[in-house]
């Protein structure tokens, strides 16, 4: 059962003020940037949408890591609401 459109989906998590959550930073030419934690934003959806889901894409080797000839890699998270989906693209970055 279909139980939001997309729109209607959108203006309800839009209007979330998510601030107070938003505890992981980076500093980037001198500004820090807040982000909001991937396991807080999965709560605020479930809070909202009961009937959320989300997984982890495979690659065609069934790895959760999509490698890309030239050395790079990315993840694709596939989340879903009633039937509504959406796919993310996340680059891997190496730290060291």
């Amino acid at each position: 059962m279909d139980l939001s459109t997309r729109s209607e989906i959108w203006q309800k998590l839009s209007g979330i003020d998510v601030s107070t959550y938003c505890t992981e930073k980076e500093i980037l030419n001198d500004k820090t940037i807040f982000y909001l934690p991937v396991m807080r934003a999965h709560e605020i959806m479930m809070n909202n949408f009961p009937e959320y889901n989300w997984e982890f894409s495979e690659d065609p080797a069934g790895r959760e890591v999509h490698y890309f000839d030239d050395g790079s890699a990315e993840v694709r998270c596939r989340m879903t609401i009633g039937s509504h989906t959406n796919t993310t693209y996340l680059a891997v970055h190496a730290f060291g």
